[in-house]
């Protein structure tokens, strides 16, 4: 068995979408990855219709903050106390919360906790 140099060892091609970019990490070409690679045609590509008919525009960079203040903390702790009560549930409850979900196009779980957010919304 031989050693495979790194870059050898896996050649792929995972380009999606018209303009060649994949998901807002950043380009890629052949066999390489350049995640986050800031570049002016970068971004998150829309299309929108206009008067003059469908376009595509560039929008910024948007880059997401994690706040870590008391009310988030309190919120995501509703959050984890919602997910963890929905699997508590037996398997009966769950799938009368699917039959009553399938009719709003939702899964048994995010009414579930849809249900549990509002409920505890102050």
């Amino acid at each position: 068995m031989g050693i495979i140099a790194p870059f050898d060892a896996v050649q792929s091609l995972g380009v999606t979408g018209q303009l060649g970019f994949t998901n807002g990490f950043g380009r890629i070409r052949y066999g390489y990855n350049f995640f986050g690679l800031l570049d002016d045609a970068a971004g998150i590509y829309q299309r929108v219709l206009t008067l003059a008919g469908k376009e595509t525009i560039q929008r910024s960079i948007f880059r997401p903050t994690n706040p870590q203040t008391g009310p988030q903390q309190a919120w995501r702790g509703v959050f984890r106390a919602g997910v963890a009560a929905y699997h508590a549930l037996t398997d009966a409850e769950r799938l009368l919360l699917l039959k009553k979900a399938r009719t709003r196009g939702m899964t048994g779980f995010n009414l579930f906790v849809g249900n549990w957010l509002q409920s505890h919304r102050t």
